[in-house]
């Protein structure tokens, strides 16, 4: 693991939550940018926080 992927302490999948807040944004923050449709895997818009997003997938924000 490099330092660029967030840790997995309990095994999940590393949410699209999860590497949003490991890139500095806060939690709220990136909750908001989720639900509001501005998130998006691979090109894919994602609305659910929980989805998964492990490395080498891209996560990217976009406005909504």
């Amino acid at each position: 693991m490099t330092d660029d992927e967030p840790e997995d302490h309990d095994n999940r999948p590393i949410t699209v939550l999860a590497r949003l807040v490991q890139a500095g944004l806060s939690e709220e923050r990136a909750r908001t940018w989720i639900t509001n449709g501005g998130a998006r895997v691979d090109g894919e818009p994602v609305t659910d926080p929980d989805a998964p997003a492990a490395p080498p997938s891209r996560v990217v924000l976009y406005p909504s």
